[in-house]
């Protein structure tokens, strides 16, 4: 009975130590990942759509806005309608209610 306690008790330390350097190489990954991630967002500081001459001063306006929930919401609604108006916009039949 010994002999098996003994065996048990090495495969758990083995598992341990296996679950602690696989924990610790995710790390390193996670973290390698977080640095790649950062150049590229450095990168992209440089040609930000806002900062480019072509950005339009609406567009611009639009991404600083600090509009609520409910006005976002009624302007996106009105350009909804303002689009299902538009007569590029595709003609789909009506269903009428059937009684």
């Amino acid at each position: 009975m010994d002999f098996i306690g003994a065996l048990l008790s090495q495969f758990m330390a083995i598992l341990g130590y296996t679950l602690l350097l696989g924990g610790v190489y995710k790390l390193v990954r996670i973290e390698s990942e977080l640095v790649a991630i950062k150049k590229l967002l450095e990168g992209q500081k440089a040609i930000s759509p806002v900062d480019s001459p072509k950005a339009s001063a609406a567009f611009a306006a639009d991404l600083h806005a600090t509009d609520d929930a409910t006005e976002y919401a009624a302007r996106l609604l009105q350009a909804v309608n303002a689009e299902a108006k538009s007569p590029l916009a595709p003609n789909y039949p009506v269903r009428s209610e059937q009684r």
